[in-house]
């Protein structure tokens, strides 16, 4: 799964500013500038935005998100995230640890949002629980029915459908983005100009 965020701006609207800069072939470097530098604060301004809304213990949202960047002949920057549902255990669980036996607890509860209350992890009767496999992976799981087995790893968001809810992450810090975008054409403009 991936997300795509595009950052562009619509020449007809700056042709007035970009008359002096073409007269010197400086209006499309201008340009590219502006974007690219955005589309930095952008990445920097989703990753900040998501760390607050959901209970998500990595930290990683800016790695995952590659910036392709704009060039003088394409004026359009674009920033790119991809990457599978999260598991359950990365966000907010409890207990935090796998307990067996008598230690087990009576129910796990988990939350993505970290504004959300905790829940109960159960459906139909059956109770979610953490689990450590062999490989050291740990993960929330249920069963499938009330046998013991097959267990199935319990799942949230990817990171792309997080930074682009138009609700809790893109929607909250697009403003920003046009405003930067703003401000990033008009300091360019200005260097370039001798400003």
């Amino acid at each position: 799964m991936s997300s795509l965020i595009l950052l562009g701006v619509d020449t007809e609207q700056v042709n007035a500013i970009f008359e002096k800069l073409e007269n010197n072939g400086k209006a499309n470097q201008v340009l590219k500038q502006a974007l690219n530098e955005t589309a930095k604060q952008a990445r920097e301004r989703l990753s900040e935005q998501a760390k607050k809304v959901y209970a998500i213990k990595k930290t990683a949202f800016r790695k995952d998100m590659k910036i392709k960047k704009a060039t003088v002949s394409k004026p359009q920057a674009s920033i790119v995230s991809t990457g599978r549902a999260n598991s359950l255990s990365d966000f907010r669980v409890s207990p935090a640890t796998v307990r067996n036996g008598n230690n087990r607890p009576k129910i796990t509860k988990g939350k993505v949002l970290k504004s959300s209350r905790m829940k109960r992890l159960e459906k139909g009767g059956i109770k979610a629980f953490l689990v450590k496999f062999k490989s050291g992976h740990k993960a929330a799981v249920e069963r499938s029915s009330k046998a013991s087995y097959p267990i199935q790893a319990l799942y949230s968001p990817s990171d792309p459908v997080m930074l682009g809810s138009e609700k809790r992450t893109y929607g909250i810090v697009e403003p920003y983005i046009e405003r930067d975008l703003h401000e990033n054409l008009h300091h360019f403009i200005e260097q370039a100009l001798g400003g």
